[in-house]
């Protein structure tokens, strides 16, 4: 369709200036009223395609996101159990692992986790999660006093099924 980008790119310039208001409104109508269907068709395929590949997207990651906790636990259960039981006690987004007798758990693994979160920048979360990976505990207990940790919360239960 001849011309067609020039109508777009005024149609966007349109719809920038236009706020939700009876005005607006109109607008829309007038719009969608005087496109021509050839190209109201092409721009319903093309959101449709935007919109199924943004599905794909996210199917796929959800998939690598499962493969991921997966292999996460394939590891954890292969691993020997360094520490009996954990407490990992978080308050004001700060996490400390200490063992059943409330000793501070400190390890060479641990300190160069904490190094590498100061190089780069890590999440305190993702810190904990792998502290506690290498300690390969039998048990975790989580001490938490509300909710804020609630997405930390539901990796933790994902990768340590049976022990937390």
């Amino acid at each position: 369709v001849k011309g067609t980008s020039d109508q777009l790119d005024f149609l966007y310039e349109q719809v920038k200036n236009k706020k939700k208001t009876t005005e607006g409104r109109l607008f829309w109508y007038i719009v969608f009223s005087t496109i021509p269907t050839g190209i109201f068709c092409l721009i319903l395929d093309w959101l449709s395609d935007k919109i199924i590949d943004k599905v794909i997207l996210d199917i796929q990651r959800e998939n690598e996101y499962e493969d991921f906790i997966q292999m996460l636990q394939f590891y954890l259960d292969s691993q020997i159990p360094k520490v009996d039981t954990v407490n990992v006690i978080i308050k004001n987004d700060e996490y400390t692992i200490v063992d059943k007798k409330g000793k501070l758990i400190e390890s060479e693994s641990i300190r160069l986790i904490v190094k590498e979160y100061e190089v780069e920048d890590i999440s305190r979360a993702d810190v904990l999660v792998s502290s506690l990976i290498v300690l390969a505990p039998n048990r975790v207990i989580v001490h938490i006093k509300n909710d804020s940790e609630k997405d930390l919360m539901q990796v933790l239960k994902r990768i340590f099924t049976n022990i937390i």
